[in-house]
C-alpha cells in the first residue's frame, strides 16, 4: 500500500488514517502539508471536508484548524 499523495510506501514513515468514509492512509508529513494548505481541508481522496489530524509526539506546532485537541 502507498501513500496516494506522495507515492512512496505507508510503511516507510510515520502514517496516519482520516476520520471519513475512505478510510484511506496517508503519512502524516504529506496529510498534515495537504490539509494546511486546503481551505475546506479535504480528504484527498473522498472529498470529506473538515478533517482533523490526531496529536502525535514531536509536533513542534498545534494547529486548532488541522489538529484535534481534547479538552481534557
Amino acid at each position: 500500500m502507498s501513500c496516494i499523495i506522495c507515492g512512496e510506501g505507508i510503511t516507510t514513515k510515520y502514517s496516519v488514517k482520516l476520520e471519513c468514509q475512505c478510510k484511506s492512509e496517508y503519512h502524516y508529513e504529506c496529510i498534515y502539508n495537504t490539509l494546511k494548505n486546503d481551505k475546506y481541508r479535504k480528504c484527498p481522496l473522498c472529498s470529506n471536508t473538515d478533517m482533523k489530524l490526531p496529536l502525535v509526539n514531536g509536533l513542534k506546532k498545534i494547529d486548532n484548524h488541522i489538529h484535534k485537541i481534547d479538552p481534557y
